[in-house]
């Protein structure tokens, strides 16, 4: 129980929220030039296995396992 205590959790969400922010900032940076900078291949993987938990959701889609 004490592994699941709200504010613990709370913790892990903003930092999930703030890596996917950081990726979100990397690729909306780069898709118009074409290449990507150092460390969006790093971010597409941590991504990848933040969304892979989810794997059982219905809109989770199977292209972004990693």
């Amino acid at each position: 129980m004490a592994r699941h205590l709200p504010d613990r959790v709370l913790r892990e969400f903003e930092g999930k929220r703030a890596i996917l922010r950081e990726y979100t900032d990397y690729v909306t940076g780069w898709e118009e030039e074409r290449e990507a900078p150092d460390g969006v291949g790093a971010l597409q993987i941590v991504i990848r296995h933040l969304a892979a938990v989810y794997s059982a959701h219905p809109d989770y889609d199977r292209e972004w396992a990693p």
